[in-house]
């Protein structure tokens, strides 16, 4: 079955027990990455400057929830890790995430 999602507005929103993992595409080569507590919401952040989105392709691979943007290709794994791929190949991997783990997307 894999990973369970819903499509939002340029990307996916998944459930990771009380958080909420989103990732957004701002452009084909930016995505922005969200976790945070599902009742956390209507918060513009100060740091996203960039309003405008595109829709990424979404696919499963086995397992894996795989989104790209064109430039950018994320995976999210069984773990709810991520693993960031550009032309180069992965330039990012989270080793694990836990569900309920409050560290930060690195």
């Amino acid at each position: 079955m894999g990973l369970a999602y819903s499509r939002i507005n340029g990307g996916v929103s998944l459930r990771v027990g009380d958080f909420r993992l989103e990732l957004r595409f701002l452009s084909p080569r930016i995505v922005r990455v969200l976790y945070a507590p599902l009742n956390l919401t209507g918060r513009k952040s100060l740091a996203v400057i960039h309003e405008s989105v595109i829709e990424p392709t979404v696919e499963r691979s086995g397992e894996v929830l795989r989104l790209s943007g064109g430039e950018l290709t994320v995976e999210v794994n069984p773990d709810y890790s991520l693993t960031f791929i550009n032309s180069g190949g992965v330039f990012a991997r989270e080793v694990s995430r836990e569900v309920g783990d409050r560290r930060p997307v690195e």
